[in-house]
């Protein structure tokens, strides 16, 4: 099954577990309480891992420094006064959360090869000869090795315009991955807009084949059409709209009652920082067009909607509840 998002209470939470933890502040009885906070919900063990592999990361460069300053005196004697080098474990811990707020694809900008700007659209060449063109801050790995033509999407939206095969030639087939979800272009042109439970899949010319993580069969989607995967099922294949499918292109967000968590995402995309969203706001639905090129705007506007208010703590953090 897909997993779906973890609230962000339940990360700072995590961020806070791993701070004592490192920090070597947990007795019998925190310890007691940490092993039961992470059996109480499948989601405290997920963003705890979260919060443990941003620690790696962060850890991994200042003990290389630290190793390579012990093997120098005079090095050691230059930096030790200024930086002190082997941070305390609890500092790296509690800076987690705050690279979380700041960068929170920070994970899957490292497993990226292509990270775009906050511009609307970035067009990319692939090593196919194929284009792509990238939503704001979308981040994609490729693998175009031995002849392979495959892609995931890790975080946002993008249109491909696929090159296909000249006369007596043999391409790969072109695969764009979602988590553990597949679409295989047959045809053309079409668009992926990746989600917190799945993806939306968008055909504009040709045809598609879609692969669902728990579905027995794929689907296939032709022009005008759309498919929305959800926890790993394929939903039943509904008409589309090239002006709709491909509204972010020109700065509209167009959503149909679309969970908050999933829009708040897609607006931190084309800001700085993190939005976070208090108490039940994450599974309020919302529908309409917003513009993506005033964000601030579309919060009020959504905020009035649904009778939140919003409170911007710094210009990298708002909070939206």
């Amino acid at each position: 099954m897909t997993a779906g998002p973890i609230p962000d209470e339940i990360r700072a939470e995590a961020a806070l577990w791993l701070a004592r933890h490192e920090g070597g502040s947990l007795d019998a009885e925190a310890r007691a309480a940490f092993e039961n906070w992470l059996t109480v919900d499948p989601l405290h063990r997920r963003a705890y891992h979260q919060m443990v592999s941003v620690y790696a990361l962060l850890d991994a460069p200042a003990r290389k420094l630290h190793a390579r300053e012990s093997r120098s005196r005079d090095l050691r004697r230059a930096f030790r006064p200024r930086l002190g080098w082997l941070v305390p474990p609890a500092l790296i811990a509690a800076l987690c959360a705050g690279v979380w707020l700041v960068t929170p694809g920070l994970i899957q900008n490292l497993q990226a090869d292509i990270v775009s700007s906050r511009d609307l659209v970035s067009e990319i060449t692939l090593p196919d000869g194929s284009r792509a063109y990238l939503g704001a801050n979308t981040a994609l790995a490729l693998d175009f090795s031995a002849g392979r033509r495959e892609l995931t999407l890790l975080r946002g939206e993008a249109y491909f315009d696929v090159r296909h095969a000249d006369t007596g030639a043999d391409l790969a087939p072109f695969t764009v991955h979602v988590g553990p979800d597949q679409i295989r272009d047959i045809g053309t042109r079409f668009a992926i807009e990746r989600q917190s439970t799945g993806a939306t899949v968008a055909v504009t010319q040709g045809e598609v084949e879609v692969r669902a993580q728990n579905d027995a069969n794929p689907q296939r989607l032709i022009e005008g059409e759309r498919l929305v995967i959800t926890e790993g099922h394929a939903q039943p294949v509904e008409p589309s709209d090239t002006d709709t499918a491909l509204a972010w292109m020109d700065g509209r967000l167009v959503v149909e009652a679309a969970r908050l968590s999933d829009v708040a995402r897609t607006l931190e995309r084309h800001t700085p920082g993190r939005i976070v969203l208090r108490g039940d706001a994450d599974n309020r639905l919302i529908s309409g067009t917003f513009p993506l090129t005033d964000v601030d705007g579309t919060l009020e506007t959504m905020a009035a909607a649904l009778d939140l208010s919003v409170t911007r703590i710094t210009p990298y953090l708002i909070i939206l509840g």
